[in-house]
């Protein structure tokens, strides 16, 4: 009894994973073919988007945190806790952003993120001491650097692949054998 329990699961769950992988297949399809589903599509605007998003918010919160920490260190007369503070933020910006970047997407490479994010800030900064007002070039460069370094470092996530198949057995009975390729 636990046998036909077991094929009904698994050719409850083929159909199941058939009908997600937009694929209906007929009673006279299914004996000699194989159903392919779990490949990885993914929406690349929407990833990109939220990736972006979620970075922002990540230099923000951790710049807020830098700033709160760079206002508390004293000990230096020279810097007023403005100042302290400024830097304090903006360094904690420049760790956040490659921080959310990479905690929305599973397949970023961290240290790449965060080599962008230093290379943009270290980019930024001759710019402070121009005759025009640049200072927004603190925050965004930054920014981007860590974005591009994110995506060409992202590696691609492996296709898995589960291959399902009905096989006639003895006596006019029918065999489910599922194959996972990794």
């Amino acid at each position: 009894m636990t046998h036909i329990a077991v094929i009904v699961l698994i050719l409850g769950l083929c159909q199941l994973q058939a009908l997600l992988a937009g694929e209906v297949l007929q009673a006279g399809e299914i004996d000699s073919s194989k159903v392919e589903v779990g490949v990885y599509e993914e929406n690349k605007p929407r990833r990109i988007i939220g990736k972006l998003a979620i970075g922002v918010l990540g230099g923000g919160f951790f710049g807020l945190a830098g700033g709160a920490v760079g206002r508390n260190v004293g000990g230096d007369e020279t810097y007023e806790p403005f100042v302290n503070t400024l830097i304090g933020g903006w360094v904690g910006y420049l760790v956040g952003v490659p921080v959310g970047l990479s905690v929305f997407d599973p397949y970023d490479q961290f240290k790449y993120s965060l080599a962008g994010s230093l290379i943009g800030g270290a980019v930024s900064l001759p710019l402070l001491y121009s005759e025009e007002d640049l200072w927004p070039a603190l925050f965004i460069t930054p920014f981007v650097g860590a974005a591009i370094l994110s995506e060409f470092s992202r590696e691609l996530p492996e296709n898995r692949r589960v291959s399902i198949g009905l096989l006639p057995g003895p006596k006019g009975r029918v065999s489910a054998v599922a194959t996972l390729q990794f």
